[in-house]
């Protein structure tokens, strides 16, 4: 009778280990797939600051070319106004 209640034992114990390596192995394709998504959620996060950093860019291109852009036709009125001056001279 002995014997049996130590073999009982022993494979109740030994079922215990199989359940508890079961439920490390999953907890750990849990964390894997965790750690996946993590990463791939990082990625887009840095192509999306890549954009964003990209239109800010060009924003301020564009702001300092429109800055630029009154001082260029005061320029050109300058010129076109000397060239009528010089062409009133010229044939006046």
């Amino acid at each position: 009778m002995r014997p049996i209640i130590v073999l009982v034992a022993v494979a109740a114990l030994a079922g215990c280990g199989v359940e508890t390596a079961s439920t490390a192995a999953t907890a750990a394709a849990a964390k894997k797939q965790e750690i996946e998504q993590g990463k791939k959620t990082m990625e887009q996060m840095q192509q999306n600051i890549g954009k964003a950093m990209d239109r800010t860019q060009q924003n301020a291109e564009r702001a300092d070319d429109a800055a630029k852009a009154p001082q260029r036709a005061h320029r050109t009125r300058q010129t076109a106004a000397y060239h009528l001056l010089a062409a009133a001279e010229i044939w006046g």
